[in-house]
């Protein structure tokens, strides 16, 4: 499967990211997977992320820093989606 990168329309979609990420999983696709999660978030508001997600702000942008690990754990994901 070629990875095409997504449009900022497409990422405001929770239900088309949701299953991007889940077809970039099944697939072992971890660039793609990283690609569409980091634009999501950067996309939302990060406050009311956190406020639906009771993930801390410094976690969701810690998520999309290029300068640190992308290791998001299945909790993290799970509570974004």
């Amino acid at each position: 499967m070629e990875h095409k990168p997504s449009s900022n329309k497409d990422l405001a979609h929770k239900k088309i990211v949701r299953e991007i990420l889940i077809e970039a999983l099944t697939n072992n696709d971890m660039e793609t997977f990283q690609d569409v999660l980091v634009g999501y978030i950067r996309t939302s508001s990060k406050v009311e992320l956190s406020k639906k997600t009771q993930l801390g702000r410094t976690t969701l942008y810690d998520l999309i820093d290029p300068d640190k690990a992308f290791n998001p754990t299945l909790d993290t994901i799970g509570k974004i989606f």
